[in-house]
């Protein structure tokens, strides 16, 4: 598959981003799905239950939706797609800084979930919810957002304006 996510962006006036509502779950469920099932460097045989992910999904869910830290955009689509179905997804997560001695209530956010049905890719579906995300981030004073990014991603998050830190290091546990 070619990578469109650095594409130039075309007017696609049938998207609207919006914030995630609970009867959204079954779709954002399956974007999550499709989208770690695409990055996944296995064969198909070797998938994880589904059924058990979109219960563990679902869980998810129900934890962060009352949770005032977490913030999920949807975007939806009326050209192209069956009724309800969803083209794409973003989350954000509000993360509190330690404050210093110079500033408190400091925050930044940690993009993560970003997901475009790749029916949707290259028509700036995700330059709407990553333009949603900013636009809400900086409505709540948050510093600065931060992402890893996966795949072949990198390409379109600096088209977005992201940059690489040259500090940025990483303790795997697992």
């Amino acid at each position: 598959m070619v990578a469109v996510y650095a594409a130039p962006m075309r007017r696609d006036d049938g998207v609207r981003v919006r914030p995630a509502a609970p009867g959204d779950a079954g779709e954002l469920a399956r974007l999550r799905w499709e989208h770690c099932i695409e990055l996944w460097d296995r064969p198909p045989e070797a998938a994880p239950d589904r059924g058990a992910f979109e219960e563990e999904f679902r869980r998810f869910l129900s934890r962060a939706e009352p949770d005032d830290a977490w913030m999920i955009w949807v975007a939806e689509t009326t050209q192209d797609a069956p009724a309800g179905r969803l083209c794409g997804t973003l989350s954000l997560y509000v993360v509190p800084m330690v404050p210093t001695p110079w500033r408190s209530g400091r925050t930044w956010g940690y993009v993560t979930s970003a997901q475009v049905d790749p029916v949707a890719r290259g028509r700036g579906v995700g330059r709407m919810l990553m333009r949603a995300a900013e636009g809400w981030a900086r409505a709540h004073g948050l510093e600065q957002l931060l992402l890893w990014a996966a795949g072949d991603s990198p390409a379109f998050y600096e088209a977005v304006g992201f940059r690489r830190p040259p500090i940025v290091m990483e303790r795997p546990l697992t």
